[in-house]
């Protein structure tokens, strides 16, 4: 009996040292450390490497969050929501050093009528594009228009203003994404600056648009109507 009380007491061991070190492992990145980040964080599903899924709070959309990108909760209004129809957050890179570029992911979730459609097409590649460039895709639950471009401070207006992407270093990457099955709406725009007191900055291309698009194509709007679990 007592030697059979020593194994219990070792398997009980074993057991919650191995909790111990499942939970050590799966907190291990600056997006699931975060506590207000990884209340939005499916830790048991699968993503790429690098990436954790990331479900909505208003039940309506998911995407692929990067490891490296903790959600914004300070100031408060850095996120909000107003039930299941709007949703807005930021969320940005920690792992660079003081002279890396600063990187910023912007999220905006909301629903619009049929008539609203192209203004809100017209708005958000006014805020975003170089007079309006960008490239349709067309997937099969949704259309994305998607573009690139360039931030660049203005020595004159002492301002930062936006140009083609072609001819300047890529800085803005963007996507507006529309279900086809409903009036379901989701923004996302990636913005890479470098930090003016910088001695020198360079900014990966190949890399953030990888980032990027990864982000991008794996958004996934959830049937419209199904059961909120998150209210």
């Amino acid at each position: 009996m007592k030697k059979k009380g020593i194994i219990l007491t070792l398997l009980g061991c074993l057991l919650v040292g191995g909790a111990w070190i499942v939970s050590g492992m799966t907190y291990s990145t600056p997006a699931s450390k975060d506590a207000f980040t990884r209340d939005f964080l499916d830790l048991e599903r699968e993503a790429p490497e690098g990436y954790h899924v990331w479900v909505s709070k208003t039940s309506q959309y998911e995407l692929f969050l990067p490891y490296h990108f903790p959600m914004t909760s300070k100031p408060a209004n850095s996120y909000g929501r107003q039930g299941d129809s709007f949703e807005v957050w930021e969320a940005l890179d920690e792992e660079r050093g003081d002279e890396a570029p600063f990187a910023t992911l912007n999220v905006r979730y909301y629903e619009s009528t049929e008539q609203n459609v192209d203004t809100s097409i017209d708005l958000f590649l006014s805020q975003h594009s170089y007079k309006g460039e960008h490239e349709e895709i067309k997937k099969e639950e949704h259309i994305i228009l998607y573009g690139t471009s360039a931030l660049v401070w203005d020595e004159t207006e002492e301002r930062l203003r936006t140009e083609v992407a072609h001819s300047n270093p890529t800085n803005v990457y963007f996507a507006w994404i529309k279900d086809h099955q409903s009036d379901r709406i989701l923004e996302l725009s990636y913005t890479i600056l470098c930090p003016q007191s910088a001695a020198s900055c360079t900014v990966d291309d190949k890399a953030e648009e990888t980032l990027f698009t990864t982000i991008m194509d794996s958004v996934r709007f959830n049937e419209a109507g199904r059961v909120k679990e998150n209210e």
